[in-house]
């Protein structure tokens, strides 16, 4: 949810970035494989996209940071 949070900060200041680039819905993304591979593929883009419009990765890292972006977490139960 915090991952939506900051999605959605970025849509209420008009980041046209984030605006062209984050269509998945946070239940679509949440709770499904093809959501949340979607949603991998939404943080690229717009990590690249802000690279290319401002010269650095500053923008991408304020909004996301503090937030852990891995896809899953490995156990391994005996």
């Amino acid at each position: 949810m915090k991952l939506s949070r900051a999605i959605n900060q970025a849509f209420a200041a008009e980041d046209p970035e984030s605006l062209s680039v984050f269509k998945t819905g946070t239940l679509r993304a949440t709770f499904t494989i093809s959501g949340m591979l979607a949603r991998t593929d939404e943080l690229v883009a717009y990590a690249e996209l802000v690279v290319e419009a401002d010269g650095c990765a500053y923008r991408y890292h304020r909004l996301f940071s503090g937030l852990e972006l891995s896809a899953c977490e490995r156990r391994t139960d005996g």
